[in-house]
């Protein structure tokens, strides 16, 4: 039987087919909202997502007591590589070690990259102590590390300044003495990890 459909009317849709366009449309979704949040060029958590996940943290501090420490790595003279080997390059060396800080990363931890060439870690439970060995450890670990693209055979290094974090504190406030301590770190000749209870002397 043909069936007639008149002008202004639309088409009945065969069953089954408003599901799967509606599913498609959640999948589509749910892809850009998980390219919002991380980074295109090494798939880490990006800003936004780092920021958002400060909130817990701080909530799990103020509520339970559950210590963090919050660690920022910046790459060294990340700029001479770009200039000398081409961003193409860059990009390599900044999934080098975003690869090797989430590998040698504990669970739990957490690792976003922040901009540019820092990245930003939040490490559970743990202490000065802790978190410093924690730091050395991701420092040591990146030194050892390798760029290679083409014939180029790279090696980058990481300063890493660190805070941990007080119950009143807010993510700025965190953020701000290991942004300081960073600064310590890289002024004290680079390759060097800084806490913010540090004397101004950098650790190796």
């Amino acid at each position: 039987m043909i069936r007639c459909v008149l002008p202004g009317t639309r088409r009945p849709r065969r069953p089954g087919r408003d599901s799967t366009e509606l599913s498609t449309a959640r999948r589509e979704v749910s892809e850009l909202r998980d390219l919002a949040m991380h980074d295109a060029p090494t798939g880490l958590p990006n800003r936004r997502n780092f920021e958002m996940s400060m909130v817990s943290r701080i909530a799990e501090l103020a509520g339970y007591g559950r210590r963090f420490g919050l660690l920022i790595a910046d790459i060294d003279r990340f700029k001479l590589v770009n200039d000398r080997h081409g961003h193409a390059t860059g990009d390599v060396a900044l999934r080098t070690v975003a690869r090797t800080l989430l590998e040698s990363s504990r669970a739990g931890d957490e690792i976003a990259r922040f901009g540019g060439e820092e990245f930003i870690l939040t490490i559970t439970d743990v202490d000065e102590p802790a978190l410093r060995a924690i730091a050395k450890r991701f420092r040591v670990l990146v030194e050892r590390s390798r760029v290679r693209t083409g014939e180029l055979d790279l090696a980058v290094t990481i300063s890493i300044g660190g805070a941990i974090a007080g119950v009143g504190d807010t993510a700025e406030a965190i953020f701000e003495r290991a942004a300081a301590a960073l600064d310590r770190a890289k002024e004290g000749g680079r390759n060097r990890v800084q806490l913010a209870g540090d004397e101004d002397a950098p650790t190796a």
